[in-house]
């Protein structure tokens, strides 16, 4: 917990086991499970097998794991037949996944009877009857296959669905596990501050140090302590306060002067706001100068701080702000001349389909608070015109990733819809383009539209997908921002709205250029 890596031996030997009992519940044909099943529990699952009379070393270590399965195993919905509703883990965003503080009623006893057999989807009058408003709007996040598939056995502590050593160590440990690591729950405002930095033009050196600093892996005083090592507390600048990155933002009068130097003024850090929501705002703000300033001068004022106290240099606000200028003026100078800035703006363009294909870009936009999500489809032909355009908002959905995937599918049946059979497919999502590009079953969150996506595949007669950076999808990016305009599905054929139009006109632009 020192932040040394040094592991508690007991739990994690538990983690290790438990990576035995997962195989007994996702593999029960091996040897390894049907011996121990003849042997401990021929009528019974892994779950409800009782350790036995004079059981093995072996039996016994893997035994012991079941208490942890237990605390991170789940459902992923397909047909709801093997699940049962008032006892199994089934919903993914409510703590232990089960149903909580709501009367079992006897007439319902599996997820099957809440899903419509006729259209595999949910009974939404049903539920709505039967659960308090908060769990039947969990319930109804949950996508659903548009035709039948089996029910899906899942570790619900990773996104992947498969039971990890690293993740089950974690569950035992608890939320104290990472004391040091600014924990935030995962939504857009972590994509985009992180997208922030990394795609900022600077040397990867200063690209880093802000990246350790919003994480809060710089070795301040603060962080230093809580490794059992007692340094000088108080901040080597001002000594009003405890070093520490919040310090350095928000109180701090030697950093927030240097920040104003160079025309940066940060706002005040509300108490209820997250770190990364606070962020998120500040970045949302920025230009891509400003944020080479940011970054520039959080990198100038640890580099300086390490001097002052190491070296007992002394420099003035003026002094470190002429050297930032100074830098960004000379990092801004170099894309003219530097190979890999050339290499960078030859691959910003759009490229147009084959002759007898179609290009379609999806991308989602994503609204936490109302839990909505909107995707944005365009397709356009071998001269970069749009052949069509569709925005389709869709409720109750749970996270970022099955926007995305909820984008893709609806990118796949528009072009289907249309008639289309040689289609390329591309987004900026690559943990969505990798999940439909994998031959093997999805397990994630986004499981359901991955299935469907997949069933779609004999509708055409050529289908692939790219991942591609976020200015390459510009058009569709735009799309699924501003179609909260738009309360109903909304297509246009042979158009698209007035700024996609303009997006539209610069990749053509692009490419015009370099043919």
């Amino acid at each position: 917990m020192g932040g040394m890596g040094f592991r508690d031996l007991a739990k994690f030997n538990i983690a290790i086991l438990a990576k035995q009992g997962w195989q007994l519940l996702t593999r029960p044909n091996s040897l390894l499970a049907k011996v121990l099943k003849g042997r401990y529990y021929p009528s019974s699952s892994f779950m409800n097998a009782s350790l036995g009379s004079n059981p093995s070393y072996t039996w016994k270590s893997i035994w012991c794991s079941r208490g942890l399965l237990e605390k991170g195993y789940g459902w992923r919905v397909g047909n709801g037949t093997t699940i049962n509703i008032w006892s199994e883990p089934w919903i993914s965003n409510n703590g232990d996944g089960r149903i909580q503080d709501t009367p079992i009623n006897p007439r319902y006893s599996m997820v099957s009877d809440l899903i419509d057999p006729l259209s595999n989807s949910w009974n939404i009058d049903l539920i709505r009857v039967i659960f308090p408003p908060s769990q039947a709007s969990q319930i109804l996040g949950i996508q659903l296959p548009d035709l039948p598939h089996d029910d899906l056995f899942v570790w619900r502590k990773d996104n992947s669905g498969e039971y990890s050593v690293r993740s089950g160590y974690k569950l035992l440990c608890g939320d104290d596990a990472y004391p040091n690591e600014i924990t935030t729950p995962y939504h857009a405002d972590s994509i985009s501050v992180y997208s922030a930095i990394w795609s900022t033009n600077i040397p990867q050196k200063v690209k880093i140090n802000a990246w350790r600093f919003i994480k809060n892996y710089l070795p301040t005083t603060s962080n230093l302590a809580l490794r059992r090592l007692h340094p000088r507390l108080g901040c080597c600048f001002c000594d009003l306060a405890q070093e520490s990155v919040f310090h350095y933002l928000s109180s701090c009068p030697f950093s927030k002067q240097l920040f104003a130097s160079v025309g940066i003024n940060l706002p005040i850090f509300p108490v209820e706001q997250q770190w990364i929501q606070w962020l998120a705002h500040l970045f949302a703000q920025f230009s891509s100068h400003m944020m080479r300033l940011f970054v520039t001068t959080i990198w100038v004022l640890w580099t300086y701080r390490n001097k002052k106290i190491h070296e007992n240099a002394s420099q003035s606000v003026q002094q470190l702000s002429s050297f930032i200028f100074h830098y960004i003026q000379e990092q801004e100078s170099l894309p003219s001349s530097h190979p890999s800035a050339t290499r960078s703006v030859s691959e910003a363009r759009w490229s147009p389909p084959p002759t007898d294909h179609v290009k379609v870009n999806f991308d989602a936009s994503y609204f936490s608070i109302s839990r909505e999500s909107v995707s944005g489809v365009l397709i356009r032909d071998v001269n970069g015109l749009v052949m069509a355009a569709r925005a389709y908002s869709h409720l109750n959905v749970p996270n970022p990733e099955v926007a995305e995937a909820l984008a893709c599918d609806q990118a796949v049946l528009f072009a289907s819809s249309l008639g289309f059979r040689r289609v390329i497919v591309e987004g900026d999502s690559s943990s969505i383009i990798k999940k439909v590009q994998s031959s093997s079953l999805d397990k994630s969150d986004s499981f359901a539209m991955i299935v469907n996506i997949k069933r779609r595949f004999s509708d055409f007669a050529n289908i692939t997908f790219h991942h591609v950076r976020r200015l390459l999808n510009a058009p569709a990016h735009i799309l699924a921002k501003m179609g909260r305009l738009f309360p109903l599905p909304k297509s246009w054929i042979g158009e698209a709205p007035s700024l996609v139009d303009e997006a539209v006109l610069r990749d053509r632009a692009w490419f015009a250029s370099s043919a």
